[in-house]
């Protein structure tokens, strides 16, 4: 794995866990959206690795998806679905919607949390693969 890459997975980790100890502490909202923002950087490690150059400044995790893996990421694209809005909808007051830091429950946080895991994992195995 490129240098680049391990350190995007790194990053990733360290807000996997950083979305454990938040969940831990009842944070919801804001273990759900460091939960995302693992997935991001995993993927971003596989556009690093695929592409040879800095990942593409997005946030949307299909289109990273793809970039980074290709059509073997159709296999994850449910997970990421369920991740996907947890971008915005956490750290943004919208007068339509409750309070961010109200709206999510722990059950909503263990299952971002229990996702992002997964993710990483399988990100981690394609580019393990991929040095092989």
């Amino acid at each position: 794995m490129r240098p680049t890459a391990e350190d995007w997975m790194h990053e990733a980790g360290e807000d996997l866990r950083a979305a454990e100890d938040l969940l831990q502490s009842g944070r919801f909202s804001r273990a759900v959206f460091h939960a995302r923002l693992a997935v991001e950087k995993a993927l971003k490690a596989g556009c690093r690795e695929a592409q040879g150059a800095m990942p593409p400044r997005m946030h949307s995790l299909r289109p990273l998806a793809e970039l980074a893996f290709g059509e073997s990421a159709e296999e994850i694209l449910a997970q990421m679905d369920v991740l996907e809005p947890h971008y915005t909808l956490p750290s943004y007051p919208s007068p339509e919607l409750p309070r961010p830091s109200d709206s999510y429950e722990r059950s909503d946080a263990e299952e971002a949390v229990t996702l992002c895991s997964e993710l990483l994992m399988w990100v981690r195995g394609r580019l393990q693969e991929s040095d092989s």
